[in-house]
């Protein structure tokens, strides 16, 4: 029997759309709880470490973002065939994570200064990181990690709606090797399937 997912996130696209991806690609039904504001703090307590997203397996409840989505990835045969593929997949996420963490960072600061000191800076910081990603797929035959759909290739693209949505434009149409990787996963049946229902964003179409 196939088990059975739930995903509670907020009414936003943000650091859930690749386990979005992943699900969809495993070709997996999964039921969603999108929350407002005003949800949230009333369930927050009652999370594992008062943070989304989380998703229940089977009525288990797990969470942080990565280690599901490597669990998905793992699942869906995502992960590389060997440790030394996993190492470069695994080196790709964990770049991704360190812009997770800055975009976290501008869009939670309260100051407005300081937020425009740290939007100049993500300004800076997302053209050098994507022009040495651009290159990472060229060397790779279009995709990250030795020519192959993996981890790494649905972590990038599923983050690019959160990444446009903060830095106000799409940043990856500037690098052909990422926007063709892009358009590529977005592509595939199950996932576009899956894009082409999804609720419209709170923050973002």
């Amino acid at each position: 029997m196939a088990p059975s997912y739930k995903l509670t996130y907020f009414k936003s696209r943000g650091i859930a759309e690749p386990t979005r991806y992943l699900l969809a690609y495993l070709g997996q039904d999964f039921k969603e709880i999108r929350l407002d504001s005003d949800a949230w703090r009333s369930m927050k307590s009652n999370t594992p470490f008062g943070k989304l997203p989380i998703l229940e397996i089977d009525g288990k409840v797990v969470h942080q973002s990565l280690a599901i989505n490597r669990y998905l990835a793992r699942k869906a045969g995502l992960i590389g065939k060997n440790d030394w593929e996993m190492l470069k997949i695994d080196m790709i996420v964990e770049t991704l994570s360190d812009l997770m963490a800055l975009m976290r960072g501008y869009h939670q600061e309260p100051d407005e200064s300081v937020k425009a000191r740290k939007y100049r800076e993500l300004e800076e910081i997302f053209p050098f990181y994507y022009a040495r990603l651009e290159e990472h797929v060229r060397r790779n035959n279009n995709y990250f990690v030795n020519g192959t759909l993996s981890l790494a290739d649905i972590q990038f693209v599923g983050l690019q709606d959160l990444v446009r949505y903060t830095l106000k434009r799409d940043l990856v149409n500037n690098y052909q090797h990422l926007k063709n990787l892009t358009n590529k996963v977005r592509s595939i049946p199950s996932i576009r399937a899956y894009s082409e229902k999804r609720p419209a964003s709170e923050y973002y179409n």
